[in-house]
């Protein structure tokens, strides 16, 4: 009786938190289309201008959510997919965030010191390679080795949590010292609105189908359309917001 008293509190507890996800959702939904025309009209920004903030925002966007998916579902693919241990499952999570960590740095200083301080190539690098890490992930079996787990997971990690340093001097560089501030806000707004959005939805995909699969596909695709709509922003325009 106890349990099943407690096992109600639990739901109505995470039936809460989702119910004050969702609204929060459709309150940031609702919120920022309304902002970003009061903010060009502030600001006197160009549609181009628009745009391109527009632009950045659904690349945060996609890229914030996909974070999180991975965070959120790898140690669960790992045991229910390929059987590993909770604690080897654990290890590889732990590998994959040492290597965002490290990701941070090594993105920043490959744009500096191989890119000409030029961000947009290295981000379209870093979610090339995250593209394919995600593929690589979608084809895990429990027959693939602990080996091949271990490399791929790094390298998912160094790319899917080590992009945010650099797209935040992209963006503040992007927009100038005039609105750096309100451009890098804004930014982590469309990150936390991708972060609360995709992993629902990657779960949803899981549950009817059955499989892990097309769930990491679909991310995959969705971080190529992010890639495609970042390739539109002209870094040249830089100080120009």
């Amino acid at each position: 009786m106890a349990l099943s008293s407690q096992n109600s509190k639990e739901r109505w507890f995470f039936l809460f938190i989702a119910t004050l996800s969702q609204v929060s959702m459709a309150v940031i939904h609702l919120g920022i289309p309304a902002l970003i025309p009061l903010i060009q009209d502030e600001l006197k920004l160009s549609r181009t201008e628009v745009g391109l903030l527009t632009s950045v925002l659904f690349f945060v966007f996609i890229l914030g959510g996909a974070q999180w998916c991975y965070l959120a579902y790898l140690e669960l693919y790992l045991t229910e997919t390929l059987g590993f241990s909770i604690r080897l499952a654990a290890s590889l999570l732990a590998l994959g965030q040492i290597c965002g960590v490290g990701g941070r740095v090594f993105w920043g200083f490959l744009s500096d010191r191989f890119f000409g301080s030029r961000r947009k190539p290295t981000l379209l690098v870093v979610g090339f390679l995250a593209i394919l890490m995600t593929l690589w992930t979608s084809l895990f079996s429990p027959q693939t080795s602990s080996g091949l787990a271990f490399l791929v997971v790094a390298l998912l990690g160094l790319t899917l949590l080590g992009w945010n340093g650099l797209y935040l001097a992209f963006v503040s560089e992007l927009a100038g010292s005039r609105v750096a501030g309100m451009a890098i806000g804004l930014s982590n707004t469309g990150a936390f609105l991708g972060i609360v959005t995709l992993p629902p939805i990657f779960g949803f995909i899981v549950d009817h189908s059955n499989s892990y699969r097309p769930a990491w596909i679909g991310l995959a695709g969705m971080i190529l359309v992010a890639l495609s709509v970042l390739r539109c922003v002209r870094e040249e325009d830089k100080y120009s917001l």
